[in-house]
């Protein structure tokens, strides 16, 4: 019945007015008999009707076959795209987030490399501070006569 009608099953059964029409048709047929029989007696049925409907039959299954096997593909190659793009555009932004911290680590290591030589400007400039003072408080405790 539901696919008669073109829709699923579930709606059938989770909608209360569908349902109770489908029961309603049910129980009508089992009284009265099915009046469209659409079924041909055995009598107008011949073998060769039956082989060409059964020919007819099989080149409709190899042709779903086909047209299935075609729309998977289909599918398959879509998501495969949409995964692809996906990723795509995660490593894109991961990339792009790595270069800028690598950018910034390397502005960070250039700040710290002039730090690093300010500070050994500075360090030589006391160590020659530190030089002059001792040999100016030599030559003041020699210039300092001894009792």
């Amino acid at each position: 019945m539901a696919r008669d009608a073109s829709v699923s099953t579930w709606f059938v059964y989770n909608r209360p007015q569908v349902h109770q029409a489908v029961q309603d048709g049910i129980s009508a047929q089992r009284t009265r008999g099915r009046q469209d029989s659409h079924t041909p007696e055995a009598s107008q049925v011949s073998p060769a009707g039956l082989r060409t409907d059964l020919a007819l039959a099989r080149e409709e299954i190899k042709d779903l076959k086909k047209e299935r096997d075609r729309l998977r593909n289909r599918v398959r190659l879509s998501l495969g795209a949409e995964l692809e793009d996906v990723n795509q555009n995660e490593l894109i932004e991961r990339v792009q987030q790595i270069e800028q911290r690598n950018t910034a680590l390397e502005q960070a290591l250039a700040e710290a490399k002039d730090q690093i030589a300010a500070l050994e400007g500075q360090l030589r400039e006391a160590e020659d501070d530190l030089t002059a003072a001792r040999a100016s408080l030599r030559r003041a405790v020699r210039a300092v006569p001894s009792p």
